[in-house]
């Protein structure tokens, strides 16, 4: 199909659609006119509060209609007396640019993006049943930010243009939010990096995630619903798709933007050292719409369970929340930055190691996370007096960073190579003169301690990536 073909299907489509608002619009108003009036929608979700400031989400009432008018309730009626609860909105010969919008689509489904591979039957047009899904979103929003106004499509171009851009372009901007569970912050929004930043999420997308969460949530209810404020993430597009094939890969987990996500949480663990975590990956249409929904932004969910294990237990009613500060996640912006800066592979595997062993559920396996990182961290590759060359490497980094420190590392590098050869060999811990006596879980926070260090140190000081640098600069000297 030729570039010139494209376009005269999409000015043909427009103008059928905005023939089948302008149709529409003047029927709801008519109805209006006559004095009925529209409920809310039902089942809405609820939010709540709990004593230590957490959001509680919650699924609404089918009878309770607080959610936004639906003026497009106003254009049912009864037409099939053998069932009185068939009450169709835009049954076929009622509207006449309506069905001639339908046939358009039929007869070209290339016109736009959302429509394509649709396989309709003899019996059952889905071409049909998904216009009207999409007519009701876009008269409902019509109606919600205009009121009862004249259709005018030189007017509501505010309106129109996130239509036609999710009809027509190759690709949808999409941003990503991630909430972030059972933490506090003392601000409402920051940036991070051009491409991310963290922000309190208003009650509307709070809400609407719940919404979603069916689709793209894999945590604890009370775990997802526990998160004041997210991060997020832009500068992501997705190919424009038909407006089923949309929801399935905007729903899906995305290896590389995973990647993205766990770099701010390695960042916000480095400097805070918080226990917390993420059961949802939310995706926000930005500019764009398939008119999924009523209101603005469309928010679609992926699946995550990346949390401490713990979390699961009613951590969402404790008291003890921690609570970050502006500085702090200042200071969290600047460690990404560092972060982001080195291109180094065994920096890329220890931050996922440490992530992994700050939701492990198992004492031993966060152990085992936390020096396999060390290893990745200060082995060079030589097996031989591993523990050894670990307990001098990271003893040097301590000094480097602090005078004086050396010897602490080192003995905690002694410690947590005792807990892990128990863990490894299934023997009795043997304790080397001097040693603390700790318990495991104790021994799991001077692990993942202990590696924070070294790796803020490293951070500082890249070049010490390569453990003989730190052999020769440090140690031999």
């Amino acid at each position: 199909m030729s570039d010139s073909t494209d376009l005269t299907l999409h000015r043909q489509l427009v103008e059928h659609f905005a023939a089948a608002l302008d149709e529409t619009v003047a029927a709801i108003r008519k109805e209006l006119a006559e004095g009925k009036r529209p409920i809310g929608k039902g089942n809405e979700p609820r939010i709540s509060y709990h004593d230590n400031g957490m959001p509680h989400l919650s699924d609404g009432s089918y009878f309770d209609h607080r959610g936004p008018l639906q003026y497009v309730d106003l254009l049912k009626r009864a037409t099939d007396t053998t069932n009185p609860l068939f009450e169709p909105k835009f049954e076929q010969g009622r509207f006449s640019c309506v069905d001639a919008l339908v046939d358009f689509i039929e007869s070209n489904p290339n016109c736009a993006k959302s429509y394509q591979q649709i396989n309709n039957t003899p019996e059952v047009s889905l071409t049909r049943i998904l216009v009207e899904l999409q007519l009701v979103h876009a008269l409902n929003r019509f109606f919600q930010r205009y009121g009862d106004i004249a259709f005018a499509i030189d007017k509501h171009k505010p309106l129109l243009d996130p239509i036609f851009r999710g009809f027509f372009n190759e690709r949808l901007d999409v941003t990503t939010v991630i909430p972030i569970a059972l933490v506090k912050f003392d601000f409402a929004r920051i940036r991070l990096a051009q491409d991310a930043y963290i922000f309190r999420m208003s009650e509307d997308l709070q809400k609407k995630r719940w919404s979603v969460k069916a689709y793209g949530a894999n945590g604890h209810d009370g775990v997802v619903s526990a998160a004041t404020h997210a991060f997020a993430i832009t500068g992501w597009s997705w190919l424009n798709q038909p407006w089923f094939q949309m929801v399935q890969n905007l729903g899906a987990y995305t290896p590389a933007l995973r990647d993205k996500v766990e770099e701010l949480f390695a960042a916000l663990r480095l400097v805070t050292g918080v226990s917390t975590g993420y059961a949802q990956e939310l995706r926000l249409a930005r500019g764009w719409t398939h008119l999924h929904t009523d209101q603005p932004p469309e928010v679609h969910a992926a699946g995550a369970r990346r949390y401490p294990e713990e979390f699961d237990n009613f951590a969402w009613l404790r008291d003890d929340i921690p609570t970050i500060s502006g500085d702090h996640m200042r200071e969290i912006a600047l460690v990404l930055g560092k972060m982001r800066s080195i291109e180094n592979d065994r920096l890329v595997l220890a931050l996922r190691r440490m992530n992994g062993a700050l939701i492990r559920g198992e004492v031993a396996d966060a152990i085992l996370d936390a020096t396999i990182a060390l290893e990745i961290l200060l082995s060079d590759g030589d097996s031989q007096s591993i523990s050894y060359k670990l307990q001098m490497r990271a003893a040097a980094l301590a000094n480097l960073d602090t005078k004086g420190t050396g010897q602490a590392i080192r003995d905690d590098i002694k410690e947590i190579y005792d807990a892990r050869s128990r863990i490894v060999h299934g023997g009795v811990r043997s304790r080397h003169k001097g040693a603390k006596t700790n318990t495991d879980q104790e021994m799991r926070d001077l692990s993942v301690t202990t590696l924070r260090k070294i790796i803020r140190v490293v951070l500082n000081n890249p070049k010490y990536l390569d453990p003989k640098k730190i052999d020769a600069d440090l140690l031999i000297s």
